[in-house]
């Protein structure tokens, strides 16, 4: 009898996969974890390494735009310091006229100074026209590629700042900052022992944390 329900004990079921298929499904799902963990973090280095592209290309086309302000600011000055020059120019005609009548070397000096007056402030007009066209089409850039790059930070998958691993859908209000993934957050609720939390991200005082649901 005891014989007999050993028998039944130890017999196999046709139907139970054998431990070496079991291993062999365990290896198969750790070698396909490991790929999609790979692949998880070189995208995230692209993201990232595109993220800074963007910002170094938007400090260079801010500071063009300064520079160029800079220049605008100095081409202004120097209108109006030829304007200046021109109207004191067209006072001394005045008074070199009304002194000395019959000399027409006046008048041709005068005509002469203004004509190279009137060249000189062309000149720096064109230059000023020229330099606020750069300006506008810098600006345009400059806005084209922030707008660009707020959109990629959008679309960027957001990474939790605790872990590091699980994407963030807690928000800090009122900074509205995304930083935790669900666990940390509970975690952060249940641990905190600061009277005054603060943002991880800009330092700002924690009010309350938000689930995000996308």
């Amino acid at each position: 009898m005891c014989d007999e329900k050993d028998e039944d004990y130890t017999g196999s079921d046709d139907n139970t996969p054998s431990v070496a298929t079991l291993l062999g499904e365990l290896e198969h799902f750790k070698k396909r974890n490991a790929e999609i963990k790979t692949e998880w973090q070189r995208r995230l280095l692209g993201e990232r390494q595109l993220r800074r592209k963007w910002k170094q290309r938007e400090e260079e086309f801010l500071e063009q735009l300064n520079d160029s302000l800079t220049k605008l600011d100095a081409a202004e000055v120097e209108v109006d310091r030829l304007r200046v020059l021109l109207r004191d120019a067209e006072k001394r005609f005045a008074f070199e006229k009304a002194r000395v009548e019959q000399e027409t070397s006046v008048k041709s000096r005068y005509e002469q100074l203004c004509e190279q007056m009137n060249d000189k402030l062309a000149l720096v007009v064109d230059q000023k026209r020229l330099l606020e066209q750069t300006t506008r089409s810098l600006l345009a850039e400059v806005d084209r590629n922030v707008h660009a790059l707020k959109n990629a930070v959008i679309l960027e998958k957001t990474e939790c700042v605790v872990c590091k691993d699980q994407q963030a859908v807690t928000a800090v209000v009122p900074c509205g900052h995304l930083c935790f993934c669900e666990q940390d957050a509970e975690t952060y609720r249940r641990n905190c022992t600061t009277e005054y939390p603060t943002c991880p991200i800009c330092q700002q005082e924690i009010v309350s944390l938000l689930r995000i649901y996308t």
